[in-house]
């Protein structure tokens, strides 16, 4: 959608005001809360005082000046004609927010929210892809503003009271996945409109990307051509009338990697499972933005973080059914991405994932839950909130958000076990996925063999305990053709082999039998924050080797393969389990590579 930028428009005097807006069909949708509306100009006065103005009025109560009307039903659009005094001596242009907020415990999805000025048929400011749930309860952060200056970070007050000026923060950047010569930025901005994006090399100080884009209301800006082991620093403007205005916590920073098949120690950060409904503040990000930006001299720079999935639980708590449209995946999205803890972390720290059944569909979902045309569409939206590059885009229809990262000689598959899963039918990944993964292994590791992790959100040991993972005999046919073919591999184009994953509400060591007399280690890392389902210690016993209590411990993990040696042998992975609340590290476990295979190493095993 076009918004005005007209000079000559923007110029003329303030003579009248509407509000469009429109609600998402959707459960959950539309909401009888009372509702209020604020314009603020851009020496940050308001068009109501004292108090903000009732959007529409409760039957038999008046107040003047006021909308009559009631708010739009689920999947409906209504216009709300603003009071605009007389002589108010204000310019289009000096229009710089709408917001709106919400009283009441409704949950509300709006849709669009459009302010249209002096008759013109074209909006002066909004945003047609809000698509944001509105409430006052936990589900979703306690959230009940939404305005075109972003998110809101001001305390919350009465919903008939002006909002205070003390901060918003747009949702992002996101640094998403980085290599040696490239990188992925993404940005959700709730004022729709055109912005200019610029990265500068901190070294020569010269600008290597340049981007002016619409955007309504994500982008990823996809940098390429730079140089390895190099910082370089952003920045995003806002465009309009022929000015810019630099964007408010719109910069951040990165670091490309190493060059490819390089030797040396990379450090990442994993974790699954994060319930706002749970935990607002959420520590975990926080601490991993430290060992990213000031580790101890004991631990390397945390260079990833990956998420394994779970990252909400919209359609269970919020909308409670899955999702019908595109719209409700981006409120889903939202809902996650307004942490400030989480976006302070992730504007420097590369953030990929990989989604599990709370964040593919609801619980316990998987392909059968969704058409696969709205399965694309969660693909689609999921690559607008995490920088994830598909390992195929050309075959993305197939494999879903399956991804690879590498960095020197270390390469990390995330595998999509959510897009093609159909139980009846024994199918986990499917041979699309799994075919893909093991012959792009293959090409890499022909000339070096790469440290191969494989992640994905659900375990991969033998154990079916938890009655979703890998170790269903269900899956025995899939799963017994991939660990024989991945144990050939190894010695050969795999140099080592470890798993990761979540899901499990507690945090494991599995040494997962691949037959042939091979072993993989998996590491589970679950969950990031405080949730259902916590855990005590389980036995050790078969595949387990380690089990720590989520009850009393819970975080996020951090692996280091130290690839160093330039011996196929003696290489090590590092696993290190850290406290979410202090960033307190509480376990480690190391494994030197032999002969293809990660061996446990007494000698280096610490537990604290």
């Amino acid at each position: 959608m076009d918004y005005v930028d007209d000079i000559a428009i923007l110029n003329e005097d303030l003579i009248s005001l509407e509000l469009e807006i429109s609600t998402v069909d959707a459960h959950n949708a539309d909401s009888s809360d009372l509702h209020y509306v604020n314009i603020l100009f851009s020496d940050s006065t308001r068009l109501y005082e004292p108090f903000n103005l009732k959007l529409y009025n409760e039957f038999g109560l008046s107040q003047i000046p006021v909308c009559i009307g009631t708010l739009p039903h689920r999947g409906k659009t209504k216009r709300f004609t603003l009071p605009v005094p007389p002589s108010l001596n204000r310019k289009l242009i000096d229009i710089a927010e709408v917001f709106i907020r919400k009283d009441g415990s409704d949950g509300w999805l709006a849709g669009s929210i459009l302010l249209f000025a002096n008759g013109h048929s074209i909006p002066l400011i909004g945003n047609s892809n809000v698509n944001q749930f509105l409430d006052n309860d936990n589900a979703v952060l306690m959230l009940r503003d939404w305005s075109t200056g972003s998110f809101c970070v001001a305390p919350a007050t009465s919903a008939r009271d002006p909002l205070p000026r003390s901060g918003y923060r747009v949702l992002g950047p996101v640094v998403g996945q980085v290599s040696d010569t490239s990188a992925v930025i993404i940005y959700r901005l709730d004022r729709a409109g055109y912005y200019r994006f610029r990265a500068f090399d901190t070294i020569t100080n010269l600008q290597v990307h340049d981007e002016t884009q619409k955007i309504e209301p994500t982008y990823r800006f996809n940098l390429t051509g730079l140089l390895p082991n190099r910082r370089y620093e952003f920045n995003l403007s806002y465009l309009r009338g022929g000015l810019e205005y630099l964007v408010p916590d719109g910069s951040g920073a990165f670091f490309t990697y190493p060059p490819e098949g390089s030797h040396g120690q990379f450090t990442f950060a994993f974790g699954s499972c994060v319930k706002s409904k749970k935990q607002i503040a959420q520590g975990s990000w926080t601490a991993i933005k430290a060992l990213a930006e000031s580790p101890s001299s004991s631990i390397n720079p945390v260079r990833l973080f990956v998420h394994l999935g779970d990252t909400f639980y919209f359609y269970d708590h919020v909308t409670k059914d899955v999702p019908h449209n595109v719209e409700s995946m981006h409120a889903a999205h939202v809902s996650m991405r307004r942490h400030l803890e989480f976006l302070d972390m992730a504007k420097v720290v590369p953030s990929c994932g990989i989604w599990d059944d709370h964040d593919f569909a609801g619980n316990d979902n998987d392909s059968k839950a969704i058409n696969s045309d709205l399965r694309m569409q969660a693909v689609w939206t999921w690559l607008q909130y995490w920088g994830n590059q598909p390992i195929s885009p050309k075959e993305i229809g197939k494999i879903g958000l399956t991804t690879r990262i590498s960095y020197g000689l270390v390469d990390i598959y995330l595998l999509d076990s959510r897009f093609r899963r159909d139980k009846d039918r024994g199918i986990f990944f499917g041979n699309d996925i799994i075919n893909k993964v093991l012959d792009t292994i293959d090409i890499r590791g022909a000339e070096d063999p790469r440290v191969v992790i494989l992640g994905t959100g659900i375990s991969w040991n033998h154990h079916a305990e938890d009655g979703e993972g890998y170790g269903q005999s269900i899956y025995d046919d899939e799963r017994d053709r991939l660990y024989k073919e991945l144990a050939i591999r190894m010695g050969r184009t795999i140099n080592g082999l470890l798993f990761i994953s979540g899901d499990t509400h507690i945090n494991e060591i599995y040494h997962v039998d691949l037959g042939g007399g091979r072993m993989a280690p998996e590491f589970v890392s679950s969950p990031l924050t405080r949730n259902t389902g916590l855990r005590g210690p389980r036995d050790i016993r078969g595949e387990r080797v380690a089990s720590f209590s989520s009850k009393e411990k819970r975080g996020f993990a951090t692996l280091t393969i130290d690839t160093s040696r330039y011996t196929r042998d003696n290489w090590t992975a590092t696993m290190r389990y850290f406290q979410e609340a202090t960033g307190d590290q509480y376990q480690s476990r190391s494994y030197t590579l032999s002969n293809g295979q990660f061996n446990p190493d007494p000698s280096l095993n610490i537990k604290l």
